[in-house]
Order: C-alpha cells, then sequence, then structure tokens
C-alpha cells in the first residue's frame, strides 16, 4: 500500500517522527504545504496543489484530521480516495496499521473519530504498560506510588463527620468510584479504639487504606490495625513517630505553626524535615507543598510543585484537591479535570479527594477518569482531547444528529412557559428523588397515603407504569408527568437535588443577569 500523507509546515517534524513509527507493509510519501496549521488547509488548495502532481502510485490520500469540510468532492476529480488522518501526529501509526488492515476511513470525519475503539483500546494498552512498568518512589501496602506521573493515584479521604456505621459501606463506595487508597479521617475526639475500628471497617473496602489524624497515639493505632499510609509528617510529630518509620508510608507537609503562605518557606520547611526523617529513618515519604486556594495562592502553589519536584526527585509529590474543588462555586467535573492535568503536569503522582460537601458529591470518579486523561497525554506527549474518554458531562464536542425541516399543515408557536393548572379527576402525583432513585406515588383527592407508588432508574418506565397502573387517562396530566419523571431522572443521575415544579437547571445566560454592567468611566473626570 502507497499512501501520500499531507501535513502543514509546523507540524512537519512531529508527523515524520510519527511516520517512522508504523507499521511494516505501507510506503508512505510526505506532502508539506506552505501553510503553519492544518485547520488552515482547504480544500481548494488541496487541489490546486495535488493537480501538479502525478498521483497514479498512491492507493490513498490522508490530510490532516483537522481539515475543515468534506473532501468528497476532491476524491472524485482526483480519482482516489482522499480521506482525513487523525487530529493528532501521535496517532498516525494507529491509523497507518488500521488501513494495512484494511480499515476504510472518511472524507468528512478525522480518523481518530472513525477509529474511536481502536484509539481507546490503544490508550488501555498504554495505561497497562505505565501499570507495569511503574517505577515506585513510594509504596502503600503493595500498590506502586511513582515518582513522577504517569500513573496518577487517586486517594479519597472518609470526614471524620462519619458516623462509624458508615465507614464500610462509604470505603467501598469511594473504592468502587475509582479510589486506589481510602484513608479514614479522625477527629480530635476520636482516640485509639476509634482508629483502631475505622481502619477495620475501611479495610473490607479491599484497598489500601490510610490514616489522617494530629493526634500520635492514634496514628500508631492505626497503623496497628493494618493502615499503610499516615497524613501527615511534619517537624513536630517527627521523632514520635519515627518506630513506625518502617511500617508505613508518610505523607511530607511544611508546618510550623500551621502551614506558611510564603512558597519559599513551604519549600524550606520541607527540606529540613525531608532532611530529619532521613536521618530517623523514614524512606517511605511523600512530599505535600500544600496546594492553597484560588485567589489566595493557588498560581504559587502550582509553581511550587514543579520547584519541589526538581528538589525531591526521587520522592512522589502528593496534592490534596479539595483546597480547590470546596473552596469555588463552581461544577466540580471541571475544576477536578483541569486541576488534575495541572497537576500532573507539575509532577504531581497522588491526588488526594474530599466529597464531604455537597457540590463535591462524585469527585473521586470525577478525578479517576482526570487522572486516566492526564497519564494518556503525558504518555502520548498531547493534551488530553480525543482519547476515547472524556468528562463531558452537561456538554458534548459536536451536535449529534440533524434536524429536519418540516412543512406542517398548521403549526403552533409558544415560546412562553404557559400554566395550566387543571385537575384530573383521576388523582393526583408526587414525584420525589432519593438515593439516585425516582419515586412517583399517586394519591387520590383526600387521602394521607399514596394509593400506588412506583419506583425506579429510568423515568419513561416509571411513568408508563404509573399512568397504567393508576388510570391515568387525562392528556395533560400524562404529559405533566413524563415531563416531571424526566427532570427527575436527570437529576438522579447527574446528583443534583429534584424538587417538583422546580427548574432543574438556572444556565449562565441567565446568571449573567444578575451581574453589574462596566461602568464607562474611562477617561472621564
Amino acid at each position: 500500500m502507497k499512501i501520500l500523507v499531507v501535513t502543514g509546515r509546523l507540524a512537519e517534524r512531529q508527523v515524520r517522527e510519527a511516520l517512522r513509527r508504523g507499521p511494516r507493509g505501507v510506503e508512505v510519501d510526505l506532502l508539506v504545504l506552505p501553510i503553519p496549521v492544518a485547520a488552515m488547509i482547504s480544500p481548494g488548495l488541496l487541489a490546486r496543489r495535488l493537480a501538479s502532481m502525478d498521483l497514479s502510485r498512491y492507493d490513498v490520500i490522508l490530510v490532516p484530521g483537522m481539515v475543515p469540510g468534506s473532501l468528497e468532492e476532491l476524491a472524485e476529480k482526483l480519482g482516489i480516495p482522499v480521506w482525513k488522518g487523525p487530529r493528532r501526529a501521535s496517532d498516525l501509526p494507529l491509523v497507518l496499521e488500521a488501513l494495512v488492515e484494511g480499515a476504510r476511513l472518511s472524507p468528512e470525519a478525522p480518523a481518530d473519530e472513525m477509529l474511536r475503539d481502536r484509539v481507546w483500546r490503544r490508550i488501555l494498552r498504554l495505561l497497562g504498560e505505565a501499570e507495569e512498568g511503574c517505577e515506585p518512589g513510594a509504596v502503600v501496602a503493595g500498590l506502586c506510588v511513582p515518582r513522577r506521573p504517569p500513573p496518577i493515584r487517586v486517594v479519597a479521604e472518609l470526614p471524620p463527620s462519619l458516623p462509624v456505621e458508615r465507614v464500610e459501606s462509604e470505603a467501598r463506595r469511594l473504592a468502587s468510584s475509582g479510589a486506589d487508597v481510602v484513608v479514614v479521617g479522625l477527629g480530635a475526639d476520636h482516640g485509639e479504639d476509634d482508629a483502631r475500628e475505622r481502619v477495620r471497617l475501611a479495610l473490607k473496602a479491599g484497598v489500601p487504606v490510610g490514616v489522617d489524624t494530629h493526634s500520635d497515639d492514634a496514628a500508631k493505632a492505626a497503623v496497628d490495625a493494618g493502615a499503610s499510609l499516615v497524613f501527615s509528617l511534619n517537624s513536630a510529630r517527627i521523632e514520635a513517630l519515627a518506630d513506625y518509620a518502617a511500617r508505613a508510608a508518610f505523607v511530607v507537609i511544611p508546618w510550623r505553626r500551621g502551614v506558611p503562605r510564603d512558597p519559599g518557606e513551604r519549600l524550606k520547611l520541607l527540606e529540613e524535615t525531608v532532611g530529619r526523617a532521613e536521618r530517623l529513618g523514614y524512606r517511605n515519604l511523600l512530599v505535600d507543598p500544600v496546594l492553597f486556594p484560588p485567589a489566595h495562592g493557588l498560581a504559587e502553589s502550582i509553581k511550587l510543585y514543579v520547584e519541589t519536584a526538581a528538589r525531591f526527585p526521587d520522592y512522589p509529590l502528593l496534592a490534596g484537591l479539595s483546597n480547590v474543588t470546596e473552596l469555588v462555586d463552581m461544577d466540580s467535573v471541571g475544576v477536578n479535570g483541569v486541576m488534575t492535568a495541572l497537576l500532573a503536569e507539575a509532577g504531581v503522582s497522588v491526588i488526594l479527594v474530599t466529597e464531604e460537601s455537597w457540590k463535591a458529591r462524585g469527585s473521586v470518579a470525577e478525578t479517576r477518569i482526570a487522572a486516566a486523561m492526564a497519564s494518556a497525554a503525558l504518555l502520548l506527549g498531547s493534551t488530553p482531547k480525543d482519547l476515547g474518554i472524556d468528562l463531558l458531562v452537561l456538554k458534548e464536542k459536536r451536535p449529534r444528529g440533524q434536524p429536519v425541516e418540516f412543512r406542517p399543515a398548521r403549526l403552533v408557536e409558544e415560546h412562553r412557559r404557559v400554566e395550566e393548572h387543571t385537575m384530573d379527576p383521576a388523582g393526583y402525583v408526587r414525584i420525589q428523588v432519593r438515593d439516585g432513585v425516582i419515586e412517583a406515588c399517586f394519591f387520590k383527592y383526600g387521602d394521607q397515603e399514596p394509593r400506588l407508588c412506583v419506583r425506579g432508574t429510568h423515568g419513561l418506565t416509571v411513568a408508563r407504569i404509573l399512568v397504567r397502573e393508576a388510570g391515568i387517562s387525562d392528556p395533560s396530566h400524562v404529559a405533566y408527568i413524563g415531563y416531571e419523571l424526566a427532570k427527575a431522572e436527570i437529576a438522579a443521575k447527574l446528583g443534583k437535588s429534584y424538587v417538583q415544579e422546580e427548574e432543574l437547571f438556572q444556565p449562565p445566560h441567565i446568571k449573567l443577569q444578575d451581574l453589574p454592567r462596566p461602568l464607562e468611566t474611562c477617561g472621564q473626570k
């Protein structure tokens, strides 16, 4: 098979490197156009450049996946398939391999989109190889913690306020959400017996368990009970825990009557504490320079992590996302995703996550996915984009489906919300969401208890059963039930509150109306 690969000027080096890794059984020529980036290459420019070439020896012409528009007309003129290649040069070997195996691509969709499953299998293989090749900077109950990512470990903490009877179930939930380690948080009123009991229960989740406590005795009791990671080692307690130095991994923080705001002072404290720890026999260490909240030192903290990675090349770095996710009123999905990628780039291989607040629920799963995306990006030398996995929940990369232009005999348009409070003689319905499950109950007027309740996770199914079993036939009421149950299902999937007859979302363009407009005072006296 003979292929002509087209690229732009700026990507030439990356494309040539990628082609050297291509499979056997394919010959490739490279055409470099005098255009800086692929997105600026048009089908017309391609047609003019290719018209002067002898293309008879090529089986396929592969152009960058970022080229806009369709190449179908160009292919018809040239009499040879003109297909879009991948959007990233690093995916070229995979695409060439697929072509050798007989895969057909598209003149309209990028090759990585056409070969999404194959791309995802490649990502899984790379992540698996990163696991197999993990060089430990620390070890937590047999779990390799690399000096630098990838892979990236996700550690989830149980808050001290969690009732002891919920420790096991919450630990299992966090482990199933993707936590590599579950940390038991202990408060000032938790003693040694509490530490032992909570660690014992958390270990039933089947993952390594850590402990976060200011009490030296509680920390020792936790390690005795099976904890293998201790938060946190500082200059004040380093000698008290020295007898346990070989029995667990320890997270070192820059602490002297608190964590200093100044990054230079934090780095100096870390150097002193790590140095003392090494002299006392600590070897299994993770270093945490401490992530400060947005608008209160976050930018300096990221820089400090980069400096810390250079200063301690043999130790893994840990960062706690709660100082960001919990202290900014934004959806956690995007915050956790961007912060994980940023920290991975800075050299952090362990991310500590909490789900204590309502808005942070789901953060462990979000960070687990973000960690996979960041690891794949580091392995590929690309951005965390078009990897076959994403954190797009409320938005999407591109529209799906094509709207059809209908010509109805009669058209009714109404863009206002029309309230019609008609009473269905059959009765009324109350809908709620509890623990991710939809519950719809049917009442007769005057009833204190429902005649029928239907529970489930699929709104349409719940609606069909409820309407059928309750004998609801009023069209307006049926439409209302379907509308509300669709809202309930969306709320259940997103972990949002559902209140019957209240809006589920307030989009940014509505929130924007509450913001003050800028005053045109520039240049005025």
